[in-house]
This record gives structure tokens, C-alpha cells and sequence, in this order.
């Protein structure tokens, strides 16, 4: 590794960082919002009220990154069937 490489990897394995800690540069990198429904919905009418829900919080969080960077994909998962 070397020495500055193994001396990093030294520190870090016992959980010392020397580097100077930056307030605000934290951003989230994934925006995620999930929910699991028991007893599961029964209706249509009660999925698009909560994919609704879920939509606006979503777009509140991307507001309130500054609109900086867009996402790139969106993933929706569901298990059963609704049955009307």
C-alpha cells in the first residue's frame, strides 16, 4: 500500500479521521418513501390516495434539494393483486 496509504487504512480501522468536518456538504444521495400496508388496501380508490400522498412527498423532498440534481429513475413495487 505504502506508507501514506497504510497509515490512512491504520487510522481508519480504528476509527480515526484527522480530515476537517464540513458542515452542510451532507446531501442525501437516494430519496426513498415505503409503505406496507396490513391489512392490505382494499380499493382503488384507497391506493390513489396514498400513491398520491406518496408523490407529494417526494416532490416536496426533490423542492427542498435546492432542485440541484433530477432523479434518474423511479422504482414502484407491489405484492398481491387488488381485486374490484
Amino acid at each position: 500500500l505504502g506508507d501514506k496509504a497504510g497509515l490512512f487504512v491504520w487510522r481508519a480501522c480504528r476509527g480515526i479521521d484527522m480530515d476537517e468536518v464540513k458542515a452542510g456538504s451532507m446531501r442525501p444521495k437516494q430519496y426513498m418513501s415505503f409503505k406496507s400496508f396490513q391489512p392490505p388496501i382494499s380499493s382503488h380508490d384507497e391506493l390513489l390516495r396514498w400513491i398520491t400522498g406518496l408523490s407529494r412527498e417526494l416532490v416536496d423532498r426533490l423542492h427542498s434539494d435546492s432542485g440541484s440534481r433530477m432523479p434518474r429513475s423511479l422504482v414502484v413495487h407491489h405484492r398481491g393483486a387488488l381485486d374490484e
